[in-house]
């Protein structure tokens, strides 16, 4: 199981705002480039966050892969 969190620290909602896209294709080529797994499946989440010292919205969308050597 592979988990990775697609956000961004230095930006808010604002400025910056993830998008997850509906849908079971999942476009991991430049990602898993080289790399010598597939994805058998996956599972992904779209997170809003808001901190005590920032009122702006801080957005991430966690990513669980499950992986199989090729």
């Amino acid at each position: 199981m592979c988990v990775r969190r697609f956000g961004s620290w230095t930006y808010s909602g604002y400025v910056l705002d993830i998008v997850q896209e509906s849908g079971d294709a999942l476009e991991l080529t430049n990602y898993l480039n080289g790399c010598p797994s597939v994805v058998q499946s996956h599972e992904s989440r779209y997170y809003v966050m808001y901190y005590e010292c920032c009122p702006e919205p801080y957005v991430h969308i966690m990513t669980k892969l499950k992986l199989a050597r090729r």
